[in-house]
């Protein structure tokens, strides 16, 4: 059997079927395939390659850097079906930040491919198969890198569905039907993160709030309701505090919607706390629902489906807009717990606000206490002091002298190793682990090297705070080159570079391998992890002048 159109066969539909064919033919037929491409380099011509790589998908206790590579590879020669994508895409089915990464990746390049072959079909089965879990993993997939491949992903599905018009041209209504809602989520989640702005045509014209209320209770248009929202939060309508309460207090609602009231509800807050002219007598009693709801919807427990990251980023900003007294505390807290650096963020940023309008000697106990979770929450505080108090050089300068100096008088300081080690080993408070690491490592003391492994595996999920002082004890430590063999430190350190939600740990932890190949001057092991994880290759080589500095000194 002879073909000579390559060029036609190479399609996806088309090849699938010519294969199905091929497979069926059971060696009684000889085929002949001709083209201009090198089809040798297919995977279809080497079954054994593709039969290699598809059964490291299969294996459970695979090097995560090996399943990554196989599904780049297999992607790549359209071997792969969606199923499985999503299968590596999920976030609790697949531990690993960097198969997620290339699941959402190679989701990108299928996409991508079928729009450029204007395969319509195709890519309408993939965006229906694929569509709502890339969402899930652009809003709620904690490691930064994973979401923002899933956000590329998702801003190519949303483009070529819009190019090619799906929804419109779609005969079949309810495929038209979820085409359109996919759509729809996809706009809003690119919106929420920044990746495109909301479509101010699709907002209603009506200004009257009483109407735009109703609309609320009456349409089923996710987006037009979203569009809904938020004009009343434009026009600070203090009419809608309650039926927006309502929105952010409904856990069973979009959560599109959710964080969309409370984006608003911080807007109108403002207007009703800031203006002694606001009319409504029941305003005061709605603020405090309204706070409550806010402070509420900030919990973060990701066993529950309506844990979203937009909806406690918009709670976050709308309580740094309101600053009241008694959500200090919980913003704290919400910080320590937090997954998402950009939630962290804005928490961080809410707390900063409530030391905007005063003088450091006029600061009340509320100011004193948010200004002191901020030192012990900030990891980098020559950036950080910038983006939370910008032009304060005053603050800023006691941001940086607090940080410096906190914990140089606790009830750990002068005591001996031992007594430290047992203290780490006794402790379940953070915030005396964070003060004993401190104190280990000033002294630089080796023989806590065990102690300080053990307690970075009891914090693998615990408090994040604490688990970044338990690394950078690691940096500080006079560790040999056998101890660091012994006791496998960069394994260690590499899986919590590979996978710990909170970034500032992976910082630490990318600074840590740093020190250690400088201090053991160019540990291969170490050099490899940076040569593996490092973004910036430009780290690398100052380390290695650094090395190359300090043999001429």
């Amino acid at each position: 059997m002879f073909f000579d159109t390559y060029e036609l066969i190479g399609q996806i539909d088309a090849e699938q079927a010519i294969r199905e064919v091929i497979k069926k033919s059971d060696n009684q037929v000889i085929w002949v395939i001709a083209g201009r491409n090198d089809l040798t380099k297919s995977i279809w011509r080497n079954p054994v390659a593709q039969d290699a790589l598809t059964s490291i998908l299969e294996k459970t206790d695979e090097d995560p850097d090996i399943v990554a590579l196989a599904i780049k590879s297999l992607s790549k020669l359209n071997a792969l079906e969606n199923l499985q994508l999503i299968h590596f895409l999920d976030l609790n089915k697949s531990p690993d930040r960097f198969v997620r990464e290339a699941a959402a990746n190679s989701i990108n390049y299928k996409v991508e491919k079928l729009y450029n072959l204007n395969n319509i079909s195709s890519l309408k089965k993939v965006v229906l198969e694929v569509g709502l879990p890339v969402i899930q993993a652009m809003r709620n997939d904690f490691m930064r890198d994973a979401r923002d491949a899933a956000t590329n992903t998702g801003a190519s599905i949303f483009d070529a569905m819009n190019s090619l018009n799906l929804p419109d041209i779609e005969e079949n209504v309810k495929v038209k039907e979820e085409l359109a809602k996919i759509n729809n989520k996809l706009e809003l989640a690119l919106f929420f993160r920044g990746k495109r702005g909301f479509n101010e045509a699709k907002l209603p014209s009506e200004t009257e709030p009483e109407t735009l209320i109703e609309y609320l209770q009456t349409s089923n248009d996710i987006y037009y309701k979203v569009g809904v929202i938020r004009k009343l939060g434009n026009l600070q309508a203090q009419k809608a505090i309650n039926p927006l309460t309502d929105l952010l207090r409904n856990t069973n609602e979009e959560p599109d919607i959710r964080a969309s009231a409370a984006e608003s509800l911080g807007k109108i807050g403002t207007l009703v706390t800031n203006n002694e002219q606001a009319t409504d007598t029941n305003n005061e009693q709605a603020i405090d629902t309204l706070i409550d709801t806010l402070i509420d919807a900030l919990k973060y427990n990701e066993q529950k489906s309506w844990n979203d990251q937009f909806v406690r980023l918009e709670a976050a900003i709308a309580l740094g807009k309101l600053i009241p007294p008694r959500a200090i505390n919980k913003l704290y807290k919400a910080i320590r717990e937090d997954k998402f650096s950009n939630v962290r963020e804005a928490e961080k940023k809410a707390l900063a606000n409530y030391l905007m309008d005063s003088e450091i000697e006029n600061w009340n106990e509320h100011q004193n206490n948010a200004f002191n979770y901020l030192v012990k929450t900030v990891t980098n505080p020559e950036k950080e002091k910038k983006d939370l108090f910008p032009n304060l050089v005053d603050i800023q300068d006691k941001l940086i002298n607090d940080w410096s100096n906190q914990g140089q008088k606790n009830e750990f300081h002068g005591q001996s190793i031992s007594q430290l080690i047992d203290a780490l080993k006794q402790t379940e408070n953070p915030d005396e682990c964070v003060a004993i690491a401190k104190e280990i490592s000033n002294l630089k003391d080796p023989s806590a090297l065990q102690s300080i492994l053990d307690k970075l595996e009891e914090l693998k999920e615990g408090d994040w705070i604490a688990r970044t002082a338990v690394v950078e004890v690691l940096g500080q430590l006079k560790i040999s080159i056998e101890q660091l063999e012994k006791a496998q430190v960069i394994k260690i350190l590499i899986e919590r570079w590979r996978n710990d939600p909170i970034s500032d740990v992976r910082d630490a932890v990318q600074k840590v391998i740093g020190n250690i190949y400088v201090e053991a001057n160019g540990y291969e092991p170490a050099e490899d992890a940076l040569k593996r994880y490092l973004n910036d290759k430009y780290i690398l080589e100052n380390l290695k002048a650094k090395i190359e500095s300090s043999k001429t000194t």
